[in-house]
Parts: C-alpha cells; sequence; structure tokens
C-alpha cells in the first residue's frame, strides 16, 4: 500500500483548506484496504499535530473539519472521525490556553450550526465535538448570544436550544458523553426525557453511569420492568422470569402482566415458583383454559418419559416394538439474533397411541451418541413405521444440521406431513388444524421458552408431550372421514422421506423429500393394519 505521507509531516505552513486537499488525496490513492489507510494516516496526523501552525492543533482541527463541509460525502465523514480521533490521542496537557479558548468557541459555533442545519454535518461526528474539544453549555450560550448579557439567560438560551434538537442526538450512540460534557443539568433532562418518551434503558444507563439515582430513584424499576414487558410479549417468559427473581417488585409485577395476559396457568405457575399469593382470577378469564387442548385430553400425563440415559433409550425402543404410527416433534431455543448461529434442538418428541418419549438431546448427543444414532436409525430409517408430524420437514432439517455427528439424522422415512396434506388451507399452524378437528386449539404460549433449561418445568414437559401426541387423533380423524382429503387420492400417497445429500460443489449439506416408490409403498401396511 501506498500513501503519500510527506505533506502531513509539517503543518506549521499549512493552510487547512492545503492539509484537507493532500489528506483526501493520501487516503484515496492506491488500492489498499481502508482501514490500514486510516490506521496510517491517523498515526502520522498524531505526530504532525504539534507543528500545527499558532494558536495551535486544535483550532487547526477545528478550522479542517469546517473545510471538510465543503469535501462532502463519501469522504467528509471518515476523515473528520480521523482528524477528531487524532486530536484526541494527541497531547492535550500540552495545549496553549489560547488554543484551547479558540477551539472551544469554534468548535461550539460548528455544532449549533450543525444542528439548526446551516452546516451539513453527521450526527455522528456533531455529537463527538463536545467530547473532542470540552465545549459546555455556557460555550454554547456564548455563540448565540454575543452580547453582553447575564450568564443565566446565556445558560437557559443555550440549554433550550440544545433541548430541541435532543431527538435528533439521541439517534446517536454517544448520547451520554455529549450530555456529560454540557453539565449536569443536561443530564437531568435527557434521562427526563427519556423517561417521557419510553427510553427508559438510555434513562437508566445516565442515572447510573452519572450517579443520579437520588434525583431518579425510579429510574430502575421503569428499565427492569419495561424489559419483563417486552420479553412477555414476545412469548418468553422464562427469561423473565430469570430477571425478576429475588425482587419481590419485579415478581409481583410479572405475575400482574400474567394477569393481564389472561394467562392462568402462567399467574399460578409464577406465584407457585415465587411464593406469591395468587392474584384473583375472575370466572370469565378462568374459563378460557377450557379453549385449549390439554395434555389428559389426549394422553395421560403418567404416561410421559423424559430419556436423557443409554438404558432410557433402551426402553424407548422397547416401548415403540410393534408400533406403526408415531407422532413426531422438536423444540429448540428460540434463536434470538438473525443470521447468528441458530441454536441446536434440545428436545425430540415421539408419541405412540400409549406414551410419549421426550428425548434430551442435548445430554444424549454428549453421554451416549452411539446409543442415540442406533435409536434414531431404528425409528427415522424404519419404512413401516409412518412417521407423523407438522411442516415435518422443517424439523428434520434443523435435526439434521443440529447433529451433524449423528449421521442417522440424515435420513428419515415414511413421513407424513400433516400441514401438507390436510393443514394448507387452515389458518393456525397445528393448533388451527386442531381445532378444526378437535374442537380445541393449542396453548402455543409456551413454544417461546428456554429448551435448553433442565429440568424442563411441568408446563414445558407436557407441552412438549402434546405437541406430539396431539397428531395420531388429528391424523385419525381427517384419515377415516375428513372433507380435507376429497382433492387427495388417499393419504398413503403422501408418504415422503427425508434425505440430507452432499452439495460437491460447496461440500454443504442440502435437504430434499421424494415420494416412496410404489414398491416401497407396498411393504407398509393399509390404514386398517395400522390398527388406527
Amino acid at each position: 500500500m501506498a500513501i503519500v505521507l510527506h505533506p502531513l509531516v509539517d503543518l506549521s505552513t499549512a493552510w487547512p483548506p492545503f492539509f484537507v486537499d493532500n489528506l483526501l488525496g493520501a487516503y484515496t490513492h492506491g488500492k489498499g484496504k481502508p482501514g490500514l489507510k486510516f490506521q496510517a494516516l491517523r498515526n502520522q496526523v498524531v505526530k504532525a499535530l504539534p507543528s500545527a501552525p499558532p494558536p495551535g492543533p486544535a483550532t487547526f482541527i477545528v478550522k479542517c473539519l469546517e473545510v471538510l463541509h465543503h469535501v462532502g460525502p463519501p469522504h467528509d465523514e471518515g476523515l473528520s472521525h480521523l482528524l477528531i480521533s487524532a486530536l484526541c490521542q494527541s497531547d492535550q496537557l500540552n495545549w496553549p490556553d489560547k488554543d484551547a479558548s479558540v477551539a472551544r468557541r469554534l468548535a461550539a459555533s460548528l455544532f449549533c450550526k450543525a444542528l439548526v442545519g446551516k452546516l451539513r454535518m453527521e450526527s455522528r461526528i456533531v455529537v463527538k465535538l463536545p467530547v473532542a474539544f470540552h465545549f459546555d453549555l455556557k460555550d454554547i450560550g456564548n455563540i448565540l448570544s454575543p452580547e453582553q448579557i447575564e450568564e443565566t439567560r446565556q445558560l437557559k438560551a443555550a440549554k433550550e436550544f440544545v433541548e430541541s434538537y435532543l431527538m435528533d442526538l439521541l439517534k446517536r450512540r454517544l448520547y451520554t458523553e455529549w450530555a456529560a460534557h454540557l453539565g449536569k443539568d443536561m443530564l437531568k433532562f435527557l434521562v427526563q426525557h427519556c423517561t417521557e418518551t419510553g427510553l427508559y434503558k438510555v434513562a437508566y444507563k445516565v442515572v447510573q453511569q452519572h450517579k443520579l439515582e437520588t434525583e431518579f430513584p425510579d429510574a430502575y424499576y421503569l428499565y427492569r420492568k419495561s424489559s419483563l414487558h417486552k420479553l412477555v410479549d414476545k412469548g418468553l417468559w422464562d427469561v423473565a422470569q430469570s430477571i425478576a427473581e429475588g425482587d419481590t417488585v419485579l415478581m409481583n409485577y410479572l405475575v400482574m402482566l400474567a394477569v393481564e395476559d389472561n394467562n392462568v396457568e402462567k399467574v399460578a405457575e409464577l406465584s407457585e415458583h415465587f411464593h406469591l399469593d395468587v392474584f384473583p382470577i375472575s370466572p370469565e378469564i378462568s374459563n378460557r383454559r377450557s379453549q385449549y387442548l390439554q395434555l389428559e385430553n389426549v394422553m395421560c400425563k403418567d404416561n410421559v418419559y423424559w430419556i436423557d440415559t443409554h438404558e432410557g433409550l433402551q426402553f424407548a425402543e422397547r416401548a415403540l416394538f410393534g408400533v406403526k404410527l408415531v407422532g413426531i416433534d422438536c423444540e429448540w431455543k428460540p434463536d434470538s439474533i438473525k443470521g447468528v448461529r441458530r441454536n441446536k434442538v434440545s428436545i425430540l418428541q415421539a408419541a405412540s397411541s400409549e406414551l410419549v418419549l421426550v428425548l434430551d438431546l442435548i445430554s444424549l448427543s454428549n453421554k451416549c451418541r452411539s446409543s442415540l444414532n442406533n435409536f434414531i436409525r431404528y425409528l427415522f430409517h424404519a419404512t413401516d413405521i409412518v412417521k407423523l408430524g407438522y411442516a415435518i420437514h422443517n424439523d428434520m432439517e434443523r435435526l439434521s444440521r443440529s447433529f451433524m455427528e449423528i449421521d442417522a439424522f440424515r435420513l428419515c422415512e415414511s413421513i407424513v406431513d400433516l400441514q401438507a396434506v390436510f393443514g394448507r388451507q387452515i389458518k393456525g399452524g397445528l393448533s388451527g388444524l386442531a381445532k378444526v378437528v378437535l374442537g380445541c386449539s393449542l396453548n402455543k404460549q409456551t413454544r417461546m421458552s428456554d429448551w435448553e433449561t433442565r429440568p424442563l418445568s411441568k408446563k414445558q414437559l407436557h407441552y412438549a408431550a402434546l405437541d406430539a401426541a396431539v397428531l395420531l387423533p388429528i391424523f385419525t380423524s381427517l384419515a377415516d372421514h375428513s372433507p380435507l382429503t376429497t382433492n387427495v387420492q388417499g393419504w398413503e400417497s403422501h408418504l415422503t422421506s427425508h434425505r440430507v445429500i452432499n452439495d460437491w460443489k460447496g461440500d454443504k449439506e442440502s435437504a430434499k423429500s421424494t415420494e416412496l416408490s410404489s414398491s416401497r409403498r407396498s411393504m407398509l401396511a393399509s390404514h386398517e393394519e395400522l390398527d388406527l
């Protein structure tokens, strides 16, 4: 990388427009990486600043920033950041008093012009000016009211001026830094404004960082209650519960949110967990529980088995011996950030008409991988066991990508996807299909909980078991006498398999579904032989 550095070595006779032009030329010259150019040029500017013309380096940088206003995009913001960064790295203790004074006045003037739009400057640069040049409300007041008026009136004018542009400044991450440099009054106004506009996290951080708890004693709970409310809106009750744990105010508030959400089960669960008196619930709200299908409606709770050992897998294989129809589902911790690696599948549920097996994949994949691989091969690869699911191919893909070391997950034979066969014309997913077929929908609030927590709560375990167990009565009803099947040639024609194959070009995994051949389909028992 070639950078022309010689014009930056001695600034004693440099004229700001000439210096900026040379800086721009050095930055745009050559094909080096912008980040490396930025660092090299900044280091040169830091070394050259002591030779800046009178009154000193700070004033010189301010004048260069004003020149960059005329340069415009795309380089004005980057070079402004470079100059401010270089100034902050220089030895500010040796700035001449006159230099610091003149620079404060000029920087305050730039700040005001930028806020009112007289000078085009990116907000990310504007908010750095008070930090870099150490001006405050008094300096802004002197710019706004140069005539000789009392200082109180100047400060009031400056405060009102900055307040009017507060929302624009708040959009940037450096709000606390510039506010701190403008004085405690500005910090207090910032907290008040953020509180009034619902920016509770910003308000609390300012209070905490600048020790304003006496002035704003409610900042912490406003912030925490806001966080709990957002988590509840997303269905992340477990995360909200962990935040509220041990704080009576927050625990009571979380229970109240469950009351407002008409979530009778969550009210009882939280009250029991926190050892609180149960909030009174009206009969109308209590009756809403009957709107949802319960596990006991389709499966005895005592027949739900947690599998997390080698012996448990042996029991699971014996339990499924001779079974011809199994409901399949799986759960994982919600992915919190798009683009980040997805969370692994946490549990796999397999339900027959007699029991539900809930496999702890996190534990089994670590402690007894070989046994898990053998069991999955026994269940998934068997062509004489029909696997029922809802959007099951999504689950299969997630399983294979979560546990690439377990090759049995790469194939699943004899799948019937209830969504593809029966549910595409029904809104509401599996819950909507259950409502149409069985008369009650599913309560899906637990879906977004933390499935990696061990042990799972009873509510999580029952939710997971129901999601797999309900597939069997839905399928039985639809396969026997549903008008939804009028357009299909029998459910057997919709048997598919799921395979993960290698993409040799990029050695990436991909999944595809294929219809079972007629010869394979003939190996399956008829609908009557499945003992439905």
